[in-house]
């Protein structure tokens, strides 16, 4: 006992402690071999690693890790698991490499690791159990190359001693709570820099928020620099470094580097012109940040970049530059909510290769680059929240790897060119709020695998394409606010998948075709505002969708008769709005009481009498619960009789859209006005 305390880190007196559970092993029938006796046993490094070993058993919840093999058996530690790698030494066979990613370990680390003297990697990744301040110990270890802590949860702040890791080259202490050991500086930063041989620095998701920059800019054989999602740069009431920029002039010493990922912190300033001197370069990533200034034409000098994100960086500005046309291995440029300014190059995708254009919410100007769509490698272009004006190019059915496409809140007019139906692999379309003036072109059904159609507030004309029956992926179809007419096709009820149906505000006649009955995963089916004739559909509520429907909208539509006992099936309806119909008439059949999860119904400006007291029932939350006394408006049951509905509707109120089909579908000041009803909350 006496041997192993004298050079135990911890009470080896305390049986209940790990300390105790490594010393009660050590004096077991597994280490009969060793003499305690012998003069300077306690110096003998055989001993001091099968403690150490035993020791990291106890305090990482060794019991409960995934793979254990023979640990704490009488073999050599070299023979207890595959996770220890050794290496014939000296001295025989000792520990070179403990890889012990992904297994569960839970508790903290020992510092009597530091008897692992010739230690090259300790990997311990992705062990979320594991938490605790590092051990300054393990900065005595100089034989270590590798270190990776990532994806746990250790805090505080990097152990000044690891200045002494010269031999260092990966440092990994990703995704864990690390902070400043300091008032003002990153987390061994001064330490960090002095590790000359690391090639490899990842200290991303922390909670790290001062950072000497050039400090680590002095590690010149740096080839993976990645400190993003922390909030670096914000430095609060002190001011030091507050924005200032993770790209200053000095980054060209980076020579080496190939991935520099600063992301999500609060960076500021420029982009300094001297990132072109970082010739092998393949990862920018500089995004959600607040940098200025534009974007330097020198970054058309990467020839080797092959991602470069700058998005959300608000106040970036100025326009892109033409060179961005040299970078033909790029693959991934995201400018999004980044004030980008200007038209894109006229010749932007000409010979480049990528997969992933994101331009969202900018200011950009312009048509859209016919080149653009001849990167037959593009699987996802993100045009939206933009001024683009002009048509969309009939060259978009080159893109035939396009799998997500979006130009909503543009200027964009012309029709939607029939080759879009080339682009097989789409699986959505997302064109609403521009000017997009055809009709639909029946090769829409070659879109097999789209999954989102939106093409909300255009001005597309003539009638639904048949051929949409074809898209047998489709879960969500929008053609609000356009001019759509005609029938709907019974085709429609081939989409099985569709979830989520908007048709409102068009100009579609006829009936409701029974076939929509097919569609039992529907939970939006909204039709208002439009020229539908005939009764009620009462099929709905003995068909699939009685199951899945949870929002159902006919407000304006010229759908007449009484209401349809079988509604009262709709087991899953929660809001109703068939307001606006004058030729709906009759009772709220007794059947409806069986909606138990309705909580808000849309029926004013019917023709509706009687009673709906029959759905009064504590279940409604919010039902009538407004205070009318604000509403200026007189509530007269002449009509219609409800002893739950207290609130009266502002008919000013309820022409607006907002109030017809918005995301509220309410009035807050809303109830009552003679034949006019509005029950339920909003």
């Amino acid at each position: 006992t006496d041997a192993i305390a004298a050079f135990a880190r911890g009470n080896v007196t305390d049986a209940e402690s790990p300390h105790g559970h490594a010393l009660e092993w050590m004096l077991g029938p597994e280490n009969a071999d060793l003499d305690f006796s012998v003069p300077g046993a306690e110096r003998d490094s055989t001993t001091k690693q099968r403690f150490a070993m035993a020791l990291f058993y106890y305090t990482a919840g060794g019991d409960n890790w995934l793979a254990k093999e023979e640990f704490l058996s009488e073999e050599h530690i070299c023979d207890w698991s595959t996770m220890i790698v050794c290496a014939n030494e000296t001295n025989g066979r000792e520990v070179a490499e403990l890889q012990f990613g992904d297994n569960n370990l839970q508790g903290t680390l020992p510092r009597e690791l530091l008897y692992l003297e010739t230690l090259k990697t300790m990997n311990l990744t992705g062990n979320m159990g594991l938490a605790g301040s590092l051990p300054s110990e393990i900065g005595q270890i100089a034989s270590l190359e590798i270190l990776d802590l990532s994806d746990a949860k250790f805090v505080g702040p990097i152990p000044d001693s690891f200045a002494n890791l010269r031999n260092l080259r990966h440092l990994d202490l990703r995704n864990n709570f690390l902070e400043a050991g300091s008032e003002y500086e990153l987390p061994g930063s001064s330490v960090i820099a002095g590790l000359r041989e690391l090639r490899h620095l990842d200290l991303s998701g922390n909670l790290l928020t001062h950072v000497e920059i050039n400090a680590l800019l002095r590690l010149t054989r740096l080839e993976y620099l990645d400190i993003s999602h922390n909030t670096i740069g914000n430095a609060g009431n002190h001011g030091y470094e507050f924005g200032v920029s993770a790209v200053p002039s000095s980054i060209g010493a980076l020579a080496q580097l190939r991935v520099f990922n600063v992301a999500h912190n609060n960076f500021g300033g420029t982009i300094h012109p001297n990132i072109a001197k970082c010739k092998r370069l393949e990862e920018l990533r500089l995004n959600d940040n607040g940098y200025s200034g534009g974007m330097p034409s020198e970054l058309g000098q990467l020839k080797a970049l092959r991602v470069l994100d700058l998005s959300n960086n608000a106040g970036l500005g100025g326009s892109i530059p033409s060179a961005l046309e040299n970078l033909k291995t790029l693959k991934h440029l995201n400018l999004k909510n980044s004030g980008i300014t200007g038209s894109l190059p006229k010749q932007f995708g000409r010979g480049m290769e990528m997969e992933t254009l994101i331009l969202d919410a900018n200011l950009l100007t312009g048509s859209i680059p016919r080149d653009i769509f001849n990167m037959r490698q593009l699987r996802e272009l993100r045009l939206a929240s933009n001024f683009l004006e002009g048509s969309i190019p009939a060259e978009v059915g080159n893109a035939t790897g396009l799998l997500q496409f979006t130009l909503f809140e543009n200027n964009l007019e012309g029709p939607l060119p029939s080759e879009i139906g080339n682009l097989v692999n789409l699986t959505s379309i997302v064109f609403g709020w521009n000017g997009l003036n055809s009709s639909l072109p029946e090769t829409l059904g070659n879109l097999v695998n789209l999954e989102i159609l939106i093409l909300d507030d255009n001005f597309f004309t003539g009638t639904l394409p048949t051929t949409l029956g074809n898209l047998k992926n489709l879960m969500e179809i929008h053609v609000p606010n356009n001019a759509l007419n005609g029938t709907l096709p019974s085709e429609l009820g081939r989409l099985t998948a569709l979830k989520d149906v908007g048709l409102q505000s068009n100009v579609f006649t006829g009936t409701i075709p029974r076939e929509l009955g097919n569609l039992g995963n529907i939970w939006y089916l909204s039709m208002g505002d439009n020229l539908f004739s005939g009764t009620l559909p009462g099929w709905i509520g003995t068909s699939k969708l009685a199951q899945s429907l949870t929002h159902f909208e006919v407000p304006r539509t010229n759908l007449e008769g009484t209401l349809p006992a079988e509604w009262g099936m709709l087991s899953s309806l929660q809001k109703l709005k068939m307001h606006r119909n004058p030729l709906i008439t009759g009772t709220i059949p007794i059947e409806w009481a069986n909606m138990t999860k309705l909580d808000g119904m849309w029926i004013f400006n019917t023709s509706l009498t009687g009673s709906v007291n029959h759905l009064c029932r504590e279940e409604f939350v919010d039902f009538g619960s407004q205070n009318c006394d604000d509403c200026g408006l007189e509530v007269d049951l002449e009509d219609v009789e409800c002893e739950c509905c207290h609130c009266c509707i502002d008919n000013d109120y309820v022409e607006s859209e907002d109030d017809l089909y918005g995301a509220d579908d309410g009035n807050e000041e809303g109830g009552l006005d003679e034949d006019n009803i509005t029950i339920g909350s909003t």
